[in-house]
């Protein structure tokens, strides 16, 4: 009972999974194949991170127009503070009592001399203003020097600890057209790089398409050489039947079972591309490489296309992406042109700001912080470097003349590659039409071969012939209708119809 229960256990798990793995294949369509390519390739990545790049600094750019805001901050400490006065100067100061009493000491005598001469005075009176005078200098001297002193210690800073605050603004008012420049070419260089993307857009959808088909291509092989091997295998069967009855020779065996080997062997061969290519078209598609699925197309007949792409050659020109990007070359050169040129011209600009400092600077020094407000103008133009800006212009206009040569030659290279593309187009549909007349009177010759060795009328190598010949013009009509919708992928890139068109 025991055993019969994990057999039961096993066939339930068995049951389960059988189906999920038959239905984990998925089946693609070329639309899927294209939306999984354009979702998962590298180079589009990067492609989309330069085109975010550009518009970044496009922002950046557009951010010149607005006032710079700038906020300082420092501290600063010294050994020594800054003196406004000089050692001299308050050393005089310090003792300016002292020189003052010395000069008395000296003037006061000669002075009262001088008026007891001249009768003014009396000795006597001389005298007691003398002792007046000399008692009362030390105690000036003294006074004043202590109000030097103070001045001395008055004009004292204490700056060996300096702390700074500063907030400044800057707006451009003129600039010669820099900022402007600057702005346009960086607008044309997002441009430049969101039409990188679509170059590389069309280019990976032409390579998916030309994965996915040649998966197609392989597969309606392989069933055709499946097809051509059961032929080979029914005729080899009839052939020894005939040999057993007398009617045909080992020879004849021989040869049809060598037919047999090598349509063997061209199986393997288409089964082992076809691995290849499904593996190419997964690597393409930016899935794993061991992802199983079948193609929407591969069990369809394969249709002609019989659009009309006749599109005027000036959309052409304005649509592919490789003339726009010519195009952005061109512009940029042109704006580089005046952004050369604006070197010639000043800048102006509007400045404001409010400073801080501690000690004050603007009140004696105190501890203490305050400040002041600001507002100036600025203009600033070289002169040294006017030869070197001539040169910057003239490179700039070089420049402009090759990228307008780039599209004279582009246009021309772009109108031969349009021409090519309907050319084989148009040759592609021709060749399909003959392999379908061909296929025609290779299933009646096939048929004619088959009813004649079956009456004994042919031999088995004239159906080998005609079995052949059946093989060759159901390869080449497989070969035109892959052909048709190769050259149809190449003429929409070459046109630049829209993605998906």
């Amino acid at each position: 009972m025991k055993c019969n229960y994990y057999i039961i256990v096993l066939i339930s798990i068995v049951g389960i999974i059988i189906p999920q793995r038959m239905c984990s294949q998925q089946t693609l369509t070329l639309d899927d194949c294209r939306k999984l390519t354009l979702e998962n390739n590298e180079q589009l990545k990067m492609s989309n991170i330069k085109n975010k790049i550009a518009g970044d600094a496009l922002n950046s750019t557009r951010s010149l127009y607005y006032p710079k805001i700038n906020l300082t901050g420092s501290y600063v400490h010294t050994s020594k503070s800054i003196s406004i006065l000089n050692d001299e100067q308050k050393n005089t100061i310090s003792n300016f009592g002292t020189s003052l009493a010395s000069s008395l000491s000296q003037s006061v005598p000669e002075l009262l001399t001088t008026l007891v001469t001249q009768g003014i005075i009396t000795p006597a009176q001389a005298q007691g203003l003398g002792q007046i005078a000399a008692g009362s200098i030390p105690g000036l001297s003294e006074n004043l020097n202590e109000v030097g002193e103070k001045i001395v210690d008055a004009f004292r800073t204490d700056t060996r600890n300096v702390w700074l605050g500063a907030v400044t603004l800057v707006q451009p008012v003129y600039t010669g057209g820099r900022i402007s420049n600057a702005n346009k070419i960086a607008a044309i260089n997002k441009d430049l790089t969101t039409n990188e993307i679509e170059q590389t857009q069309y280019r990976l959808i032409n390579n998916t398409d030309n994965a996915y088909w040649l998966v197609v291509s392989l597969h309606n092989k392989h069933k055709l050489a499946e097809s051509y091997h059961e032929l080979l295998l029914k005729l080899e069967s009839d052939v020894k039947k005939m040999v057993a009855e007398g009617v045909a020779t080992k020879s004849d065996e021989l040869s049809v079972s060598v037919k047999v080997n090598e349509a063997e062997m061209t199986l393997v061969q288409v089964e082992d591309g076809l691995v290849l290519a499904k593996k190419a078209l997964c690597n393409v598609c930016g899935i794993p490489l061991d992802t199983e699925f079948r193609l929407d197309d591969e069990d369809k007949d394969i249709a002609n296309d019989l659009f009309d792409y006749d599109i005027d050659f000036q959309t052409v020109l304005a649509n592919r992406p490789e003339m726009k990007m010519l195009r952005n070359a061109e512009d940029i050169a042109n704006k580089s042109i005046s952004l050369a040129k604006a070197d010639y011209f000043p800048t102006i600009a509007l400045t404001a700001g409010y400073t801080y400092t501690n000690p004050n600077l603007y009140n004696g020094f105190k501890r203490k912080f305050g400040g002041m407000w600001n507002v100036g103008v600025v203009l600033n133009m070289s002169l040294s470097n006017l030869w070197e800006n001539r040169s910057k212009v003239n490179m700039a206009r070089s420049s402009a003349t090759l990228a307008q040569l780039k599209i004279a030659d582009a246009s021309n290279l772009i109108d031969l590659q349009v021409q090519q593309d309907r050319y084989k187009l148009s040759e592609a549909r021709k060749k399909l039409l003959l392999t379908e007349k061909n296929i025609s009177k290779a299933n009646e010759n096939l048929h004619s071969a088959n009813t004649g060795f079956s009456e004994g009328v042919f031999t088995a190598t004239t159906v080998m012939e005609a079995q052949t010949a059946w093989l060759k013009a159901k390869n080449l009509q497989i070969d035109a209708q892959i052909e048709v919708k190769l050259a149809v992928s190449s003429l929409h890139k070459s046109l630049a119809l829209p993605i998906g068109m």
